[in-house]
């Protein structure tokens, strides 16, 4: 019996760019893999954290550092928008309800918007999570 390995491409770390860190942001951290993107941008209280590919036990963590990142802008609301993403399995619903924790603890709101792929909003409403990640409810 053979089994397929799929190889993936090391992780770029984030993309400063010419800003130094905890400076106002135009739009400027990245990372980008064979599985995963992050942008993440900030305008007018709010961090937006575009999301897009898989995210599961290999990316999530990934995610969660980009995350981070954005819950230490010390923004008014984030928004993580999953219009790019096509797969998320438990582990990534993981890594999004702790740090929406993590934003509520700091009087930060956290949301999930744009969740377009069937198997994300399946996953949310079958957990009974889509409510509180994203305001809807689906299931």
């Amino acid at each position: 019996m053979s089994s397929t390995v799929r190889s993936r491409r090391p992780s770029r770390t984030f993309n400063r760019g010419p800003r130094a860190y905890g400076r106002p942001v135009e739009g400027v951290l990245a990372t980008q893999t064979a599985d995963l993107g992050v942008v993440l941008s900030r305008a007018d209280g709010r961090v937006t954290v575009t999301v897009s590919g898989e995210i599961d036990i290999c990316t999530g963590a990934r995610l969660e550092e980009a995350l981070d990142v954005a819950t230490a802008y010390g923004a008014e609301r984030i928004d993580v928008d999953f219009s790019g993403v096509s797969f998320c399995d438990c582990s990534g619903l993981s890594v999004l309800l702790r740090a929406r924790r993590r934003a509520h603890e700091q009087g930060i709101a956290f949301r999930v918007t744009h969740v377009t792929s069937p198997v994300v909003q399946t996953l949310l409403g079958k957990t009974g999570t889509a409510g509180m990640l994203t305001g809807s409810d689906w299931g």
